[in-house]
């Protein structure tokens, strides 16, 4: 399990690289919890699938803003 400061300095770093980016993880990591709430998970479980969802995309950091944010599909030279 990641620690708690260790997920907010990653998800700070996503909120300065890629804000949509780092909004949808939060918007997942809600939608985990309740999932995990209404499938009757332990707190705990629930704990470890709500960080799990808020990192899900953490590789964005790795991928330059300007493709992440570029309209329309990437020639093939940016996609790879």
């Amino acid at each position: 399990m990641v620690n708690e400061q260790t997920t907010e300095q990653l998800l700070k770093r996503l909120r300065q690289h890629n804000r949509w980016g780092y909004e949808h993880s939060l918007r997942v990591a809600g939608c985990s919890e309740k999932a995990g709430y209404c499938l009757g998970l332990k707190e705990t479980d629930i704990r470890e699938l709500t960080t799990a969802a808020r990192l899900h995309d953490i590789g964005k950091l790795l991928v330059p803003p300007g493709i992440l944010d570029k309209p329309g599909p990437l020639p093939e030279e940016e996609y790879r």
